[in-house]
């Protein structure tokens, strides 16, 4: 009896040793070759994609089944011992998963069919991908699942390596890869399978901040129909009625104690509100208002992000033979135009045709797919791309992202503050002004703190102003040079304000209830080369309390974000 067990003991010890001999060697041999398909799927490379895959399918298949047997289980219960063979178990199910399930259907969809042609996006090949692209995204969450139920400080240094750069790049594909496989379903639908589709476009200029971003320069109506998008419609901002007696729609009564009702009263101002939902509910009514018809969504950018999509896409040429480039759009677009063209129509005109070129070069599909992809998402994040649906579909596929520009509806997740600028210069000075933001949170108090510090400097010197065009420094309410902004200090959801300093002194402040969060208003007013600093302290919060995010206005250029938990 004693020889059977040392025998089945013998030949289970030779099982675990084996199975763990060949997983590591196949994870091992396994992960130049993700790099290598992370490569191909850049370039579009469908043939080595499709040997890649292959080959990484068969590593991850070996290892996946030298560690899925019952002596195996049954080892991942043993102590000390137990977490190793779980790792190493896990990680070979995920990267059985992520290849067989998610990067070989991948290497199916043909990337450049999902382009457009002549201005037309095939929306028969675009359905037919989307079961291999949501099946992909549910093989990146199991993989991602199984990966977090290992603890790899609890297991040998030599295992936990690899097991550690699979997880690596797990986490960093698999959000992307769950919105892709949220959004796609509702794509052909959005492009006009059901019927068609308008689109207002709202040109934001962040020469003249405004919460959201910029001033309304221009506004383009595209309709999708069929998969093809046309430009229907353009206008400048002139062509509506600004100054109005009333506003265009009913506004919340904290909108207008903290922007007033002019968000509603010109064009140039309805994206003072940090909700793009709000403002784009104004651009709906202002549009129909002028032109009729319906307004299906509203979709933001800026001239930023209009720099990252001309990065992916070239150079376009504007019909004055201005040649827009990545590196000079943003120059152009907020300074240079101003100089070129001092009417104020004219410069509506330049913003507009820009526009135009670009969805013109979008439209024609010669553009690099995943580089155009990578821009898009770059300007979401920074909340330079903002889009506001009417279609429930969307909005769910859409939910939690930054570019239906909305800030958390509680703190479960996150909990938020926000800075929004909005200048009162009457003038095109916000290309020379600069911010940075420091947030802090005191969890060590039965009631957190939130401590939101904003340095704001006027970068422009005197030299320089005086060579200006009087449209972009107009003197208009300030001595030329001289930048006046209203900030606006949004805290978390629940809190109450506590106190406001600027530059170390206390000032009176009081909010209003905004979005759910208290909100205040402060001024300041920099002269040429000035900088001040303005913090703001909220207190209180629903709870639980996620994860500290600043949100902010894009501004022309980056804006740096410091967090900082105080220790207790």
């Amino acid at each position: 009896m004693f020889g059977v067990l040392s025998a089945a003991l013998l030949a289970a010890v030779v099982v675990l040793g084996l199975g763990a001999f060949t997983a590591q060697r196949e994870l091992t041999s396994a992960l130049p070759i993700i790099g290598t398909v992370q490569k191909q799927f850049q370039t579009q490379d469908t043939a080595g994609l499709a040997t890649s895959t292959a080959e990484l399918a068969a590593h991850a298949r070996k290892a996946h089944d030298a560690t899925d047997s019952l002596v195996w289980h049954a080892a991942e219960a043993l102590p000390f011992v137990g977490e190793t063979f779980h790792a190493i178990g896990a990680a070979a199910g995920a990267a059985d998963s992520l290849a067989d399930g998610a990067l070989v259907p991948l290497s199916r969809v043909d990337l450049a069919s999902l382009r457009p042609t002549d201005g037309r996006f095939d929306l028969a090949t675009l359905s037919s991908y989307i079961p291999e692209v949501q099946h992909a995204a549910g093989a990146f969450r199991a993989a991602r699942a199984e990966l977090d139920s290992v603890d790899t400080d609890r297991v040998l240094g030599r295992v936990a390596g690899p097991i550690e750069q699979i997880r690596s790049i797990v986490n960093d594909v698999e959000p992307a890869m769950s919105r892709v496989g949220r959004i796609m379903p509702a794509l052909p639908d959005a492009l006009g399978a059901s019927g068609p589709r308008t689109y207002l476009l709202v040109s934001q200029n962040n020469a003249e901040a405004r919460g959201a971003g910029g001033v309304t320069s221009a506004l383009t109506l595209i309709t999708a129909d069929a998969g093809r998008i046309t430009i229907t419609a353009q206008a400048s901002s002139s062509d509506f009625e600004n100054n109005r007696a009333e506003p265009i729609v009913p506004l919340d009564p904290a909108v207008v104690g903290l922007y007033t009702d002019k968000v509603a009263r010109f064009v140039q101002d309805m994206t003072s509100m940090p909700d793009f939902a709000e403002s784009a509910t104004i651009a709906r009514a202002y549009w129909t208002d002028r032109f009729g018809g319906k307004v299906d969504a509203v979709l933001s950018v800026d001239p930023i992000a209009l720099s990252y999509i001309i990065g992916s896409t070239g150079p376009v040429t504007l019909p004055d033979g201005t040649e827009l480039t990545a590196d000079n759009a943003v120059k152009v677009l907020l300074s240079d135009v101003y100089a070129k063209y001092p009417d104020n129509a004219e410069q509506d005109e330049y913003f507009a045709a820009a526009a135009s070129s670009v969805f013109d070069k979008i439209a024609s599909g010669s553009f690099d797919l995943v580089g155009f992809a990578d821009a898009i998402g770059r300007a979401a994040a920074e909340r330079r791309i903002l889009y506001a649906p009417d279609d429930a579909t969307q909005e769910a596929a859409l939910a939690g992202l930054p570019v239906l520009g909305e800030l958390p509806a509680d703190n479960a997740q996150q909990t938020a503050v926000g800075v929004y600028i909005n200048d009162l210069t009457m003038a095109k000075l916000s290309y020379y002004t600069d911010m940075a933001i420091t947030a802090t949170a005191d969890t060590c108090q039965a009631t957190p703190t939130y401590t939101t510090m904003l340095t704001f400097a006027n970068t422009l010197d005197r030299k320089t102003s005086k060579t200006l065009p009087r449209y972009v420094n107009t003197g208009r309410r300030f001595p030329k040079g001289t930048i006046g902004t209203d900030i606006m200090f949004y805290g978390p959801v629940g809190a109450k304000l506590v106190s406001a300093w600027y530059d170390g002194t206390s000032i009176a402040a009081s909010s209003i209830d905004h979005l759910g969060r208290p909100a205040i208003r402060l001024n300041i007013i920099n002269k040429p080369g000035q900088s001040h600093i303005m913090s703001v302290v909220f207190a209180g919060g629903s709870a639980p309390e996620g994860e500290l995010v600043v949100d902010h206005t894009p501004m022309v250029r980056d804006t740096p974000v410091a967090i900082e938990h105080a220790t207790c």
